[in-house]
């Protein structure tokens, strides 16, 4: 993500934030209550983030983030539903910026994989003894695990691409 930046004015700065958790809460609402979108509107919510990070905004990005969890704790029904955001997709712009400063192409991915099987450890573990301590499973839940690592490959390189194609396109309409 790194492309030759210049700073933000304040008033940009404050504008890009409130587009980006406004946009951001929009897709994670839409998450909740869009069953067949589910994934498709977590992936747009963890965008969004990612264009501050793009304008050296990180300080900006984080507090964007815990402004998006908390306001999405109060205003999506299903409270469980904004636990991927929390978990995962709302960090997960602003850890790849520094994930991919890693040289080692093959230990960049190696940590990146370690990131996302952190997140979902911690999201299956909060979920299932916190939330649902009696709920059981009716299948084994390590069937998951290399379904997930390819689905996230695949989740990383989209995010490239969608953020590529906002630094090529879409930041010059948006940052004069």
């Amino acid at each position: 993500m790194n492309v030759k930046r210049r700073n933000l004015r304040g008033t940009q700065r404050v504008t890009l934030a409130a587009m980006t958790i406004s946009l951001t809460l929009v897709c994670v609402y839409l998450s909740s209550i869009v069953p067949a979108g589910r994934l498709g509107f977590l992936f747009l919510s963890s965008i969004f983030v990612a264009m501050l990070m793009v304008e050296r905004e990180t300080a900006v990005a984080v507090m964007a983030f815990i402004g998006t969890s908390l306001l999405g704790l109060l205003l999506v029904n299903d409270k469980v539903l904004i636990l991927p955001y929390v978990f995962f997709f709302g960090h997960f712009g602003i850890a790849k910026e520094y994930l991919e400063r890693i040289q080692d192409r093959f230990l960049c991915w190696a940590v990146k994989l370690l990131y996302f099987n952190a997140a979902l450890a911690l999201l299956y573990f909060f979920t299932m003894h916190v939330l649902f301590p009696n709920l059981l499973l009716n299948f084994p839940v390590y069937w998951l695990i290399l379904p997930a690592q390819a689905v996230f490959i695949l989740y990383d390189w989209l995010f490239t691409r969608v953020v590529h194609f906002y630094m090529d396109r879409l930041r010059r309409l948006i940052i004069h």
